[in-house]
């Protein structure tokens, strides 16, 4: 059995990225930008700066700096997990069954710091988890692994003792390369995406976790 679930966030925990997506392209269409569902896609689980960086390469146009859009986004986002934000099926039934084996419990997500305790407090579960990390305070965020291994330092956990929850590509990717056992729970549009068959495990929803899928 394995001894410590880091999971991932938005997407997983909580209903979170289609609200970023309309958060990302509303406020480029208010800036004459129009951003695609399918330029979502490719940065999904990339911290927002990256994001913004990004949209950048594809457009030119896009002028102000950096923290200008982020921080658009962000108070976007924010407003919208306040009045739509829910928790994802299963997630409480793959709490559970990991703390029944005795299982440490961490977050790993893209995300700053105050959207994970914003977005876990909506929710009801902040206080499930024993150790958040944002990815914010690494130098490179997903695919690379660095904050699945900062996590794993952090709690004095080999990787091999560590299973990665995650539902995007870039965040699957991140897992493998950091040596973890994957387990894979993308959205439902993606679910026959090819591409996730490097995880160990994939599942439509957190509620199909069986406890042989914790060894």
């Amino acid at each position: 059995m394995k001894q410590l679930a880091i999971f991932d966030m938005d997407g997983l925990l909580i209903n979170s990225e289609p609200l970023w997506e309309r958060a990302e392209m509303s406020v480029f269409k208010e800036q004459g930008i129009t951003i695609t569902l399918e330029m979502c896609e490719k940065v999904k689980g990339f911290r927002v700066q990256e994001t913004v960086a990004f949209y950048r390469k594809l457009f030119p146009e896009i002028s102000e700096p950096t923290e200008f859009y982020v921080n658009k986004i962000v108070e976007r986002l924010k407003i919208l997990i306040a009045n739509e934000g829910k928790m994802l099926p299963g997630v409480l039934h793959a709490l559970s069954l990991c703390r029944n084996q005795n299982m440490k419990l961490a977050v790993a997500s893209s995300s700053s710091m105050e959207l994970i305790q914003f977005n876990l407090k909506k929710i009801g579960i902040l206080n499930d988890f024993d150790l958040l990390v944002s990815g914010e305070n690494e130098t490179y965020g997903k695919p690379h692994p660095s904050i699945f291994l900062t996590v794993a330092q952090q709690m004095k956990m080999l990787p091999d003792n560590c299973i990665v929850f995650e539902d995007s590509l870039n965040g699957v990717i991140a897992g493998k390369a950091a040596k973890m056992k994957v387990i894979a729970v993308p959205e439902p549009k993606n679910t026959n995406n090819p591409k996730f068959v490097i995880s160990d495990c994939l599942l439509h929803s957190l509620e199909e976790l069986k406890m042989s899928d914790l060894c």
